[in-house]
């Protein structure tokens, strides 16, 4: 189970350059203020970027529409990369326990030319837990990382160069015990509310992405009562969708030629055979223990927080299906749509980074290179890209948090595209028809990724919200949803 997440890492060395076709769309304007976690409220649709960070490149990916790259800090960076010697960190250029910025300076001097945002995510913490013995100091481990946090954040707060750039630090990719083996929540969530602590002192503003243990798996929020991080404001919480993996890693070691939709197929090698489709893929419809659970949503209920996945992709070449389509295509598919149903945001994984996931090719080449062919060619009407720029096109239309609409005046638009608007009798319209049973209304509202309304019956000046739910309108709220 654990190795397949970083098989990604095995590939790198897999040709990842070719031609690009031309794009004409343009790019969103993505840095004009610093994000918050309401942007996260199904605002944010972009791709995973380990290596090629190149102005070209980033050019390329906002053009599709993405506005946010998801971006590795490891051992591959640049300019040294991130490492450890058992006790300490470094980033870059320099000795252990120092950080030096200049090579994610130059990243980010890309993306903001380019119009996107970048998430900064740290990608190596294997031996944050390590066991005695083991060669590696974990306590001093600990503390180096969140030294690194801390210069990050003080380097990136409000007021610096590429503030407005960083839309996020998620604090630890996939989080999991020493070389992979189990970790659990209960050593984590204090060491990320440890880094928490240390990054708000220095800087309050930028969101903070929070992941389960382990791997960032959907079913490692289980057992999870409270926020781990709900003492700080500005979080998002995260998981990574790759469920079942004997088809998303088939091909990247497990074996290839397992299709989906799949009626009959076990997550791991020896699970139980699970029916696998459109609905059945987000975390209330299958997990790889072969249940389906409410946690990650009934949570977000309770304590209303964004649901950002981090990472998703299937094996580009798996085999077409029963249907003819690639197979890795309608998987990628069918997650967005779940994704945009819960109102969640995505970023794809991962942008050129190895033939294994990338979306500009397609099932056909992605199979010539796996049979050894050289070169990759690219193409912007890949069936992968295809779908994805579908989705991204909805960055560019999506109404700014707090946006209002009055009787006969305003257009909100949701994260899902739909046009909302009162008419001049006081009745909410979605694309033009009445949504539900409302009458009265005197405003609706765009806030946190929900559409509310508030009506005369409720008083002068109106004191009474109700909350779209879907088909119909939520009973009676206890107050303004802005607080």
């Amino acid at each position: 189970m654990k190795t397949v997440f970083h098989f990604r890492k095995a590939f790198l060395a897999v040709a990842c350059a070719g031609v690009f076709f031309g794009l004409l769309a343009t790019p969103p304007l993505a840095n004009a203020q610093m994000w918050t976690s309401a942007n996260f409220y199904g605002g944010v649709r972009g791709f995973n970027e380990p290596y090629d960070y190149s102005l070209s490149s980033y050019q390329a990916a906002a053009a599709y529409g993405a506005n946010v790259i998801r971006f590795f800090i490891d051992n591959q960076t640049a300019a040294g990369g991130l490492s450890n010697n058992g006790s300490q960190y470094h980033i870059g250029n320099g000795t252990y326990g120092t950080f030096d910025l200049t090579a994610l300076d130059g990243m980010l001097a890309n993306a903001q030319s380019a119009g996107l945002k970048v998430i900064l995510v740290i990608d190596d913490g294997k031996v944050l837990f390590a066991p005695s013995g083991s060669g590696f100091n974990s306590a001093s481990l600990q503390n180096s990382f969140v030294a690194m946090w801390q210069a990050l954040a003080t380097h990136y707060k409000a007021g610096t160069t590429y503030a407005d750039t960083i839309a996020g630090y998620d604090l630890w990719n996939e989080p999991v015990g020493y070389n992979g083996n189990s970790l659990g929540n209960g050593p984590w969530i204090p060491l990320s509310q440890t880094i928490t602590s240390a990054i708000r002192a220095i800087d309050p503003d930028h969101v903070i992405i929070w992941e389960p243990a382990n791997w960032g798996l959907p079913y490692g929020f289980d057992g999870i009562t409270t926020m781990p991080l709900a003492a700080y404001g500005n979080i998002v919480y995260s998981y990574h969708a790759y469920d079942p993996h004997l088809f998303t890693a088939n091909g990247v070691g497990d074996p290839y030629g397992v299709m989906y939709p799949n009626p009959s197929l076990a997550c791991f090698s020896g699970g139980t055979p699970l029916n696998w489709n459109a609905s059945t893929l987000g975390p209330n419809g299958l997990n790889c223990d072969g249940s389906g659970r409410q946690t990650i949503l009934d949570l977000q209920a309770k304590y209303n927080f964004p649901i950002y996945v981090g990472e998703f992709s299937a094996y580009t070449a798996s085999v077409t299906n029963g249907e003819g389509d690639p197979s890795a295509t309608d998987w990628v598919r069918d997650s967005i749509v779940y994704f945009e149903s819960k109102g969640f945001s995505w970023t794809y994984h991962s942008w050129r980074e190895c033939y294994c996931w990338d979306a500009e090719i397609t099932q056909a080449e992605a199979v010539r290179i796996m049979n050894g062919g050289s070169g990759i060619n690219r193409t912007s009407t890949a069936p992968t890209i295809t779908v994805l720029k579908q989705y991204f096109a909805k960055n560019k239309v999506q109404s700014p948090n707090g946006a209002q609409a009055t009787p006969g005046s305003g257009t909100l638009t949701d994260a899902s595209g739909n046009a909302w608007t009162v008419t001049a009798a006081g009745v909410v319209q979605k694309n033009g028809a009445n949504a539900g049973s409302s009458a009265n209304v005197v405003m609706i509202l765009w806030y946190n990724g929900n559409i509310y309304q508030t009506n005369s019956a409720s008083g002068n000046p109106p004191s009474g919200w109700w909350e779209w739910l879907g088909t119909s309108w939520s009973s009676q709220l206890p107050g303004d949803p802005r607080g």
